[in-house]
């Protein structure tokens, strides 16, 4: 079913990192963050039994709209979604 996450992403010095909340295991800290033109792309790591997934999270605002798409060890497994901002 859908789920709610929040995400916070912030400038530190120059770099780019993120806070990706909800989910199992507590809020996931991102420091691979990427922005170009009207895109983000976070890249990590994530703990599975069966060992470490790479997981990519490209993010487009467009005409106001925000689209999520998660990629699992290298596109083998997608989800799309929305977002929208808060505050």
């Amino acid at each position: 079913g859908p789920q709610e996450r929040p995400l916070t992403i912030q400038d530190t010095s120059g770099k780019l990192s993120a806070e990706l909340g909800g989910g199992r295991g507590g809020p996931l800290t991102i420091t691979d963050v990427t922005v170009k033109g009207n895109e983000a792309t976070l890249k990590w790591n994530q703990e599975t039994p069966q060992g470490s997934l790479p997981v990519v999270m490209t993010l487009t605002l467009k005409d106001g709209t925000l689209t999520v798409k998660r990629d699992f060890a290298g596109g083998q497994f997608s989800q799309t979604g929305t977002g929208k901002k808060k505050g």
